[in-house]
């Protein structure tokens, strides 16, 4: 059918990077979806399919709604994969297509989790719960309890973070141009002359920058305060501006996500949609054991989705599914390059928040070993993650990372090797037996 057709032609563009291959493949995916749900997989799987082609028709430049239409299609691709018959028997669905899907539709999403974005998550869901029960805290995280083959006797819990840095716009002046301020962890250099998305409508924009041959010396050598940066959405003047945003919208930098090099996949948000998109492929499986995921908010503004997560699931042991700094380029030196693309799944024994439980690093590198699954571990007490507050949460638990590595974190363009996101999801699988009984 159509599903088959569309992931055989993304295979086959991607081997020969054939951009318009691709662009066939997503239009005939969403075929696919709608196909299925005439077949009457679930009435919502019809709707989903109708909200990816209109996301088809933004990719290829067509004037559309957006707006909330974007916001649920962000929800419509996964959620109708999610519900589509039969999936569970195609070889690589999980492992690799659900991902690949993950990748084009949730990196166009927004500053997920920032304002609960388990809400989002939950539309993933509508036909997973003959899989896994489930609940949105207060805070927004999205829990999920599944049940294995039989009762675990410690209680695991995965957790990877739905936000992404961003910004938020704080003034909009008379000429209509705005004022904003950082989400999380971002840098200047990577900041100015980029094109963002602002609000729930994703209007598009530009952060502007002085033009070089209008900068001394010193502006060029430097790339000044986010706080003196301005987006431009192409308003005339604040009063069409303020048609279009308020104060408080979330703004996203936006572009594609590519396939490119000897397996290389670039696009924003990897940190951590690549770590739900892992555990979303978990869920979907038969489990060993009962096992605890949480897909938690606010990460990157100081951790507070997953102390709020844990304090509710209770953990014996915690692991953060997350990305980490790899630092394999040209100019670092080989002792401070923490990690490299490539060679698989980093466990980490501290970062400047947490000092892991030494006996789990060793027992999980131990594992990867004995299951020939490459890994490295991280060469620098650096960055940090979720895993301080999993590991304070009520009464405290066992705490690790696992991390895919990752060029140019908190940048519009994260790099990480597919094969290592295989190898890492081949690692989590091997937890729920290993640790929890």
């Amino acid at each position: 059918d159509a599903l088959d057709v569309g992931h055989a032609a993304v295979v086959e563009g991607r081997a020969e990077g054939d951009d318009q291959q691709l662009v066939f493949a997503d239009l005939v995916l969403v075929a696919g979806v709608i196909q299925r749900g005439v077949a009457g997989v679930a009435a919502e799987v019809l709707g989903a399919g109708f909200l990816a082609l209109d996301e088809f028709l933004l990719r290829v430049g067509q004037r559309v709604p957006r707006g909330l239409g974007r916001f649920a299609l962000r929800v419509g691709v996964i959620g109708a994969l999610l519900h589509v018959d039969g999936v569970d028997e195609r070889g690589d669905v999980v492992g690799g297509f659900l991902i690949e899907l993950f990748l084009r539709g949730l990196l166009l999403g927004g500053l997920l989790g920032f304002f609960g974005g388990g809400l989002f998550l939950c539309g993933c869901f509508g036909g997973l719960s003959s899989w896994a029960e489930y609940e949105v805290d207060p805070l927004g995280n999205l829990l999920v309890r599944k049940k294995g083959k039989k009762p675990a006797k410690k209680v695991l819990q995965l957790s990877a973070h739905m936000d992404e840095v961003g910004f938020i716009i704080t003034n909009i002046d008379e000429k209509g141009f705005l004022s904003f301020a950082p989400v999380g962890g971002v840098q200047p250099e990577v900041t100015g002359g980029r094109m963002v998305l602002v609000g729930d409508n994703a209007i598009p924009g530009m952060v502007g920058c002085k033009p070089v041959h209008l900068c001394d010396d010193k502006e060029r050598s430097d790339p000044g305060k986010i706080s003196n940066m301005k987006i431009d959405i192409g308003a005339k003047d604040k009063a069409e501006a303020e048609k279009l945003v308020s104060l408080g919208d979330m703004v996203t930098f936006t572009g594609p996500v590519v396939h490119y090099g000897e397996g290389r996949v670039a696009g924003r948000a990897l940190d951590d949609r690549a770590g739900c998109a892992m555990l979303l492929a978990m869920i979907r499986e038969e489990l060993p054991c009962d096992c605890c995921f949480s897909f938690t908010v606010q990460e990157e503004v100081g951790c507070f989705g997953g102390k709020t997560a844990a304090y509710t699931l209770r953990p014996d042991i915690a692991i953060a599914v997350e990305t980490t700094t790899a630092g394999d380029l040209a100019g670092v030196p080989e002792e401070k390059k923490v990690c490299r693309l490539g060679n698989g799944p980093v466990v980490s024994f501290m970062d400047r928040g947490t000092i892991y439980t030494y006996d789990l690093y060793k027992r999980v590198r131990a594992l990867a070993d004995a299951h020939n699954i490459p890994n490295q571990t991280k060469e620098a007490v650096c960055g940090g993650n979720e895993s301080r507050s999993l590991m304070t949460a009520a009464g405290g638990s066992e705490v690790l990372a696992i991390s895919i590595p990752s060029r140019y974190l908190h940048s519009p363009a994260c790099v990480a090797d597919e094969k290592d996101i295989e190898n890492t999801l081949e690692l989590l699988r091997l937890l729920p037996e290993a640790l929890a009984q």
